[in-house]
């Protein structure tokens, strides 16, 4: 093998590695190797790169002390890691610009997004998140509110001990919308 340079500044760089066989023999004992490493992992890249995982959502608050609460909307369990996660309030996209904090990876190859909101704890307002999401036929929107707290509730046949019960653990009567 033999060093080309293909621009003036690099004449001096060529001479010196055609001069130091030693100097191409490693570079091409590194190219080699990588080449071999390349040619081993191609079929795992090509099966990530295909890879579309659907993100679960769920939107939850925090009350503060100071008469507000944050939103939060957290899409967890998808791949591939680019997604997009908005608010909307009332149906219109709020007017923040909203950037998932961090894409956390999962020790499944899947990934997980957190966007958070503050908004008043009196609000009358209807917010709910909005994902975009490669692995998605059409966008998915989940709304905020309490209905949503018990929905796994409606999946259970309702009798009187469980009503008893979930009251009891819930310190609360029995949800109406159930």
């Amino acid at each position: 093998m033999k060093w080309v340079a293909e621009m003036p500044e690099a004449e001096q760089i060529a001479q010196t590695r055609n001069a130091n066989k030693s100097i191409t023999d490693q570079f091409l004992r590194g190219l080699h190797t990588l080449c071999d490493d390349l040619r081993f992992l191609l079929p795992f890249a090509n099966q990530t790169v295909q890879r579309k995982d659907k993100p679960s959502v769920r939107v939850t608050e925090r009350k503060l002390p100071n008469d507000s609460m944050t939103l939060y909307c957290h899409a967890y369990g998808f791949h591939p890691r680019r997604i997009q996660m908005k608010w909307l309030k009332n149906g219109t996209e709020t007017q923040a610009k909203l950037e998932p904090e961090e894409i956390l990876f999962n020790p499944d190859g899947t990934y997980q997004a957190i966007v958070s909101l503050n908004v008043t704890s009196k609000t009358q307002d209807d917010y709910s998140c909005l994902v975009q999401h490669r692995s998605l036929e059409e966008d998915k929107t989940v709304h905020w509110g309490s209905s949503q707290d018990f929905a796994f509730l409606k999946k259970i046949k309702k009798t009187p001990e469980l009503q008893v019960h979930m009251g009891q653990v819930a310190n609360q009567d029995w949800p109406e919308a159930i």
